[in-house]
């Protein structure tokens, strides 16, 4: 009969897959509005420069997302699947396994995915005549008040 691990190694175990199950519901609905964005973006008939910058925006911050969750979780598999008798358990080998490349591509695409995505708010507070300037001007304000 295997010897059950102390519960705080308990405890540091399932808080980790329950953060892998978090991360995996938030890529779930991020997937959905990508399916409604595109559904939206393929029924539009006028297609100029713009409509192909918001299309290329759009895939990339998709990919670093699946790229993320990609690396998310196959570390979990490597932590709770193919080393899960590693020294000091899952927890052991999630601290000394850092390093990882499978760990550090998903750490920076997840860097990444809010850096692009704030790309497309700067540009539209750059630009002087964006419909949005003023929505996010207001959305400063209040926030100051």
């Amino acid at each position: 009969m295997p010897q059950e691990p102390p519960t705080a190694s308990l405890y540091a175990q399932r808080s980790l897959f329950d953060g892998i199950i978090v991360a995996t519901l938030g890529y779930g609905a991020l997937l959905m509005l990508s399916m409604q964005l595109m559904q939206v973006l393929l029924s539009r008939p006028k297609r100029g420069k713009l409509y192909w910058a918001i299309v290329s925006y759009f895939s990339m911050l998709f990919v670093l997302a699946t790229f993320a969750i990609g690396g998310k979780l196959k570390y979990a598999e490597l932590t709770f699947v193919d080393f899960r008798d590693y020294p000091g358990g899952p927890v052991g080998f999630f601290n000394s396994h850092l390093n990882n490349h499978v760990y550090i591509m998903g750490q920076v695409c997840t860097t990444l995915v809010p850096w692009v995505g704030d790309i497309i708010m700067i540009i539209c507070d750059l630009e002087p005549k964006s419909p949005y300037r003023c929505c996010a001007n207001i959305a400063i304000r209040r926030q100051s008040l």
